[in-house]
């Protein structure tokens, strides 16, 4: 029960995404070594992505079992979430992503779009309890028209419980998108590897 409640909270906290972007520690440093390359697409997991979800001009396609989170957006700044759980209640996973049109914001993507999706995911657990632990090789995939750049993490809850996900993001002109997915418990690992199908995904309308 104690697992069960400490991912819960992670999970809301994940869903209470931060108003900015601080600077975070990136203590991965994968990037010095040399760039495995794009991830190949996997359709068997594309084909479990059975609905999509909307976010302003973009949207996702998610497994069937996601339902959508009410999010209250700020100036510059839109919201999107979508979260799962299991029949007895234990918090399975949750996806939620940002459209940033703060120019500061864009500007530092443009610098390096890793840093700053270190430091939104970073936000976004650290404000909840979560921790990530171990951060993946930066990867590159094109998902329609947009260069998505995306790595995977792991990490703890409260107590720790085991967390994966991924965590993905694009410059689109004047703005960025980005989304951190988290998986918890016993179905972390499963649902990290499809949120590398929601990942490819992302799309523009």
């Amino acid at each position: 029960m104690r697992r069960l409640a400490a991912a819960a909270v992670c999970l809301i906290g994940l869903l209470a995404l931060p108003a900015g972007c601080n600077r975070a520690t990136d203590t991965a440093k994968t990037d010095d070594q040399p760039p495995p390359g794009p991830l190949p697409r996997d359709d068997g997991l594309a084909a479990r992505l059975t609905q999509t979800g909307q976010f302003g001009r973009y949207s996702l396609s998610l497994p069937p079992d996601y339902a959508a989170v009410p999010m209250q957006g700020r100036p510059q700044l839109e919201l999107a979430a979508w979260s799962a759980k299991a029949a007895d209640g234990r918090p399975v996973g949750v996806v939620s992503a940002a459209v940033f049109s703060d120019p500061k914001l864009v500007a530092d993507a443009g610098k390096g779009m890793r840093q700053t999706l270190v430091n939104y995911s970073a936000g976004v657990t650290d404000s909840s309890g979560c921790k990530i632990t171990a951060r993946g090789p930066t990867r590159t995939n094109t998902a329609g028209g947009l260069d998505v750049t995306r790595f995977a993490f792991e990490g703890t809850g409260p107590d720790g419980t085991p967390m994966k996900g991924v965590t993905f993001g694009a410059i689109d002109g004047d703005r960025v998108v980005t989304a951190v997915a988290a998986g918890f418990g016993d179905a972390a690992a499963e649902q990290a590897r499809l949120f590398e199908a929601v990942a490819d995904s992302l799309r523009k309308k």
